[in-house]
């Protein structure tokens, strides 16, 4: 084994156990992300061991919903490996501008350039190059431009900038102008008409004018506040590095000479700049709202389990189609396939992040006053209940662990100054929505202290008894029966009493299967007018209210796709309302709506009958709404089983298409071999098949 070989098994055995080390690490720190740690510490691998002899930029590319960890799980990892010194992180959202990018390039090009580095691209979302809109225009002067140099090759090419260069420009100009008019520089000061010198380059230049007092006044040529501009840029022919230097060079040039010196400083400042990370590890972050479309409703009233189970369909081609809708897709194309999805966090892990942070925190309460704290799982269903918003992640926990706990630490412990009592091991716990603090000293209680909580989320999951929620149990059990009943499948949540205040209520369910046959449009567009049909119903005409704008709206979006998008209509065309050289299609769409007028109809007919026919389960299901904050997909089956007029399996899978597919091509095969044992033959004399 040659020396190079034997030094490179030695960097191994010591990175290696401290990557794996790290792994392990981060797990017990973040919780519900087990997988993306995984593939993060493998991505990582090689640039971690190898990194001087990578060619170009290693990119690993995060994705997922706010409030998961993505960046400061790569934070955390830097700080694990020792190489938190040279990680950095650009925040593609705050940091608006093409300077404000090219100077934070800038920046960690003087720490630590060409050598191994992590570089954290935040919030990638914002350096879109397609603007937002129905139609796909590029962004003319894309300000972020250097950030696609940079993950394609590693080597960035700048046109240099500093602070003061705009003055050097003025001054320089100004000063050919006033030489031309019998301004005399000798020895770097302004020797014949000072006072129009002074005027102008304090008018047009904005420096103040500086004087030699100890010299009768004498104004000199380059006043000493641009020094430090001059220095950064000078030509390092000059051999000049410090102020006293630059001085005694200045106080030697006349006027021309002072100019040619300005001019020459100013060629330097503006030579292109390249700046080399092909060692890098570039993780690009973000948050792509259009491969999470789900995570439209904001609603903390949704399953944590739901919102988990859809975060996992999201896959790799769902990223990068849409990612389609911000970048062009040659960049996309830079960004590689290594694509790391997040996915949501799920109760279990929602909980374990509850009891994790409680932990750390009365941890170190204990090691500074030496008073163990303990909680039960109440405290937990507390937390959880008021601060999981399942779209919005981690952050509203730690919040609600603030003002629940956090913020009343001080006044439990003044509790225990007023009593003057010893004890050594307080225990917290949840009682009728009040927090109950115990006081024990060598586990015999000493006192207990309740404390009013903020209950924000759960007062508005109350029922409210009235007119207004009698309306919304019934306008969601039509939505749901019809789901039921229509579609074969059941609501994972039905709620009429909403805490979003932009709703009332709502019914939540998982896509029983990804494609969207033609023939169950007409199902859907029922299903979403299964709200109005209902309260008509029940109520009567003339009573129904205003309650179906979502619905409405839900409804033509997708009729809309479906008939001038995807081929439903009677004719196979894309229609479009954008006429226009970049548009393609149909222009004329009177007809097309017309039918889709007629579906909407029959669609309305079609939700009609089915709740009359469905009329007691209808009835049943929004008597139990009024009277509870919600129905999960559990009782929902119960009652529909007990009440439901026709019988509807809900555990059965959708494979007609695969049948079909098997069962058609069996006839086919069959033919085929009918047609092979009965040849065709031509009669000689009628000239007939045979």
């Amino acid at each position: 084994m040659n020396e190079s070989v034997i030094k490179l098994k030695k960097d191994f055995q010591k990175k290696i156990p401290k990557l794996e080390k790290a792994r392990v690490q981060l797990k017990k720190e973040y919780v519900g992300i087990d997988s993306a740690i995984d593939e993060i510490i493998e991505n990582m691998r090689s640039w971690y061991t190898l990194a001087e002899i990578q060619p170009k930029p290693n990119i690993v590319n995060l994705w997922g919903l706010t409030g998961v960890g993505k960046t400061s799980l790569i934070q955390r990892m830097s700080e694990l490996l020792n190489v938190d010194e040279r990680t950095f992180r650009i925040d593609l959202g705050e940091k608006d501008g093409e300077y404000a990018l090219k100077s934070s390039i800038r920046e960690i090009a003087e720490v630590s350039e060409n050598e191994p580095m992590i570089i954290i691209l935040d919030e990638f979302q914002h350096a879109r190059t397609i603007k937002a809109g129905l139609i796909k225009e590029e962004i003319e002067k894309d300000k972020n431009r250097i950030i696609w140099d940079l993950i394609d090759s590693g080597k960035i090419t700048t046109n240099s900038w500093c602070f003061g260069k705009a003055g050097l420009i003025k001054f320089a100009e100004l000063l050919s102008i006033l030489l031309m008019n019998n301004v005399r520089i000798e020895s770097g000061i302004v020797t014949k008409r000072e006072d129009l010198f002074a005027k102008e380059v304090s008018e047009k230049v904005g420096w103040t004018v500086e004087k030699d007092r100890e010299n009768g006044d004498a104004v000199y040529a380059i006043p000493k506040g641009v020094y430090q501009t001059i220095l950064t840029n000078i030509p390092k022919r000059y051999k000049i590095d410090l102020h006293e230097q630059l001085s005694e060079h200045l106080m030697k040039l006349d006027g021309d000479e002072t100019l040619s010196f300005v001019e020459e400083v100013l060629m330097e400042i503006k030579k292109p700049e390249t700046h080399y990370f092909n060692k890098a590890l570039v993780f690009v972050v973000g948050n792509i709202d259009e491969a999470y479309h789900f995570a439209a409703n904001q609603s903390a009233d949704i399953s944590a389990d739901d919102f988990f189970e859809q975060s996992k369909t999201i896959t790799i081609p769902n990223i990068k189609a849409a990612l389609r809708n911000r970048f062009r897709d040659e960049q996309i194309a830079r960004l590689g396939n290594t694509h790391i999805i997040y996915p949501a966090l799920n109760q279990v892990a929602y909980r374990e992040l509850i009891d994790m942070t409680l932990k750390k925190y009365f941890d170190q309460l204990e090691e500074k006053y030496s008073i163990e704290w303990v909680f039960d799982e109440s405290l937990v269903d507390k937390i959880y209940a008021e601060g999981v918003y399942p779209t919005q992640g981690a952050r509203p926990v730690f919040t609600s662990i603030d003002q629940l706990v956090k913020s009343k630490t001080a006044i439990i412990f003044q509790r225990l100054m007023e009593k003057s009592a010893d004890v050594n091991t307080l225990k917290l716990s949840i009682d009728e929505g009040k927090l109950v603090v115990d006081y024990f000293l060598n586990d015999k209680p000493s006192f207990s202290e309740c404390f009013e909580l903020p209950s924000s989320l759960e007062a508005l999951r109350q029922p409210k008894n009235d007119d207004n929620q009698a309306i919304t149990s019934v306008h969601e059990a039509g939505h749901a029966v019809l789901m039921a009943s229509l579609l074969e499948q059941a609501p994972q949540l039905i709620t009429a009493v909403a805490s979003d205040s932009s709703m009332e209520g709502f019914v939540f369910s998982r896509p029983k299967y990804k494609y969207f046959p033609k023939h169950e449009l007409i199902k859907h567009a029922a299903m979403k007018l299964g709200g109005l049909m209902a309260e008509q119903l029940v109520f009567g005409e003339g009573h129904e209210t205003m309650g179906s704008f979502a619905d409405l709206h839900g409804m033509h979006k997708l009729l809309d796709t479906a008939f001038k998008n995807g081929g439903m209509g009677k004719n196979v065309y894309y229609y479009t309302n954008h006429s226009s050289d970049s548009s393609h299609g149909f222009h004329s769409i009177r007809k097309v709506e017309k039918e889709i007028a007629e579906l909407i109809n029959a669609a309305k007919d079609l939700a009609r009958k089915t709740l009359n026919l469905e009329k007691k389960m209808l009835l049943k299901l929004a008597d139990r709404l009024q009277g509870v904050s919600k129905i999960e997909e559990k009782e929902f089956i119960q009652l529909y089983e007990k009440f439901g007029a026709r019988k509807v399996d809900f555990n059965s899978d959708a494979d007609y298409y695969r049948k079909t597919l098997k069962r058609t091509l069996s006839k086919v095969d069959e033919n085929s071999q009918i047609a092979h044992e009965n040849p065709i033959i031509l009669s000689k004399d009628k000239g007939e098949l045979h």
